[in-house]
C-alpha cells in the first residue's frame, strides 16, 4: 500500500494536512487500482489520482467545517503548486539572514568605528611630529624656536609661525613659502593664492571641515608661562622642566582659526582642559607636541592644572606625564 503522503500532490492543500488524521481513509483508484490513504478531511472531494491522473472522489463524508478549511485552500494550493511553501521559506530565511546581519553589524561596527578612529588619532600625531622636526630645524638655522607671531612697525601682529616653518616642512611648502609675501598683512590679497593652499600637515584628518575652511587645528600657546611669548622668540634649552615634559603644539577644533592667521591660545584665557579647549577631535582624549619632538597623548580625564604644569617650561611641579 503507498504511504499517505503519496498522494499529497492531489489531496494536501492545507499545511495542517500534513500531519495525519488519526483515522485515515482506505481508498483505491477505481480506474488503475492504486492504493492509498487519505486524510479523513478529504473525505466526499474529488481530485486526480497520484498516479494515472484520472478524476477520483474519495469515498465517505465530510463534515462541513471540513469542507470550509479543505476547499479554499485546495483551490489556492492547486494554482500555485508548491510556490507558497517556498516563498514561506525564503521568507523566514530572509528574515533570519536581516537578524543575523543586523546582530553581526551589532558586534563589528562599534570595532571598525573605534579602528577608524584610532588611525584618524596617529596621523595627527604624524602631522605633529612633522610640525615638531620643521620647528627643531628653524632652531638650528635661527638658535631659537619660531616666534609665535612676527609684527608690523605698529607692533600688531601680521604673520604666525605656521608661515615661518613652511620651508622645513617639504619642497611643495617650500615653494608656497617664496609666494608668501610679508610686506603685508597675511590676510592681504596678495595672500590670498597661499591661503588657499593650506599644507595638509595643519589639518587634523578626524576634522572634516579644516582644510575646506583652511582652518588650522594646531595651535601654539601663548604667554609668560610658555615657551611661546609671543613676538619674542625663546629656545628650547629654557624647557627646566625637560624637552619631554614641556608641550609646544596642541590640537584643537572649532577655533575658526586660519593657517596663516596669527592667532593662537592664549594662556590667561584657556581653561587647560582635554576635549574643551584642547583637543575635541579624538575620543578619550587630545594629541601635543613636546619640545622633543615627541608627542603624548593626553587623556580627557587629566586635571587642567596638571595639563597647564606641562605648558609651562620651568615649573617645580611634579610631572603628571610621570605619575
Amino acid at each position: 500500500m503507498k504511504e499517505y503522503n503519496r498522494v499529497a500532490r492531489s489531496f494536501l492543500f492545507h499545511p495542517s494536512a500534513f500531519i495525519l488524521s488519526p483515522m485515515p481513509l482506505h481508498f483505491t483508484c477505481p480506474h488503475c487500482r492504486e492504493q492509498t490513504l487519505v486524510d479523513d478531511r478529504y473525505a466526499g472531494y474529488s481530485g486526480e489520482c497520484i498516479q494515472c491522473g484520472r478524476p477520483i472522489v474519495v469515498p465517505g463524508v465530510a463534515t462541513a467545517q471540513q469542507r470550509a478549511v479543505a476547499a479554499p485552500a485546495r483551490s489556492w494550493f492547486v494554482k500555485l503548486g508548491y510556490w507558497p511553501l517556498i516563498l514561506l521559506s525564503g521568507a523566514a530565511v530572509a528574515i533570519a539572514g536581516f537578524g543575523m546581519f543586523t546582530l553581526v553589524m551589532a558586534v563589528v561596527q562599534p570595532a571598525v568605528q573605534a579602528a577608524r578612529g584610532n588611525a584618524l588619532k596617529t596621523q595627527c600625531a604624524r602631522n605633529l611630529r612633522q610640525i615638531g622636526a620643521a620647528m627643531l630645524a628653524y632652531e638650528v638655522d635661527y638658535g631659537t624656536l619660531p616666534p609665535a607671531y612676527v609684527v608690523d612697525a605698529q607692533g600688531q601682529p601680521q604673520h604666525s609661525w605656521r608661515v615661518l616653518i613652511l620651508p622645513y616642512l617639504g619642497p611643495a611648502e617650500k615653494d608656497l613659502y617664496r609666494q608668501y609675501n610679508f610686506s603685508v598683512p597675511w590676510n592681504a590679497p596678495e595672500n590670498t593664492l597661499v591661503m588657499s593652499r593650506m599644507p595638509k600637515v595643519f589639518a587634523c584628518p578626524a576634522d572634516k571641515n579644516a582644510q575646506a575652511t583652511f582652518e588650522t587645528n594646531y595651535q601654539v600657546i601663548v604667554g609668560k608661562n610658555s615657551l611661546f611669548t609671543g613676538k619674542t622668540p625663546t629656545r628650547r634649552s629654557q624647557a627646566t622642566d625637560g624637552l619631554g615634559h614641556t608641550i609646544l603644539v596642541v590640537e584643537t577644533s572649532g577655533t575658526a582659526t586660519g593657517w596663516l592667521e596669527p592667532k593662537d591660545l592664549i594662556d590667561g584665557v584657556l581653561t587647560y582642559q582635554v576635549g574643551i579647549d584642547i583637543g575635541g577631535n579624538h575620543a578619550g582624549g587630545a594629541n601635543v607636541l613636546m619640545a622633543s619632538g615627541e608627542t603624548e597623548f593626553l587623556s580627557i580625564n587629566m586635571p587642567p592644572e596638571h595639563v597647564q604644569s606641562l605648558v609651562t617650561p620651568a615649573s617645580d611641579e611634579p610631572n603628571p606625564l610621570d605619575e
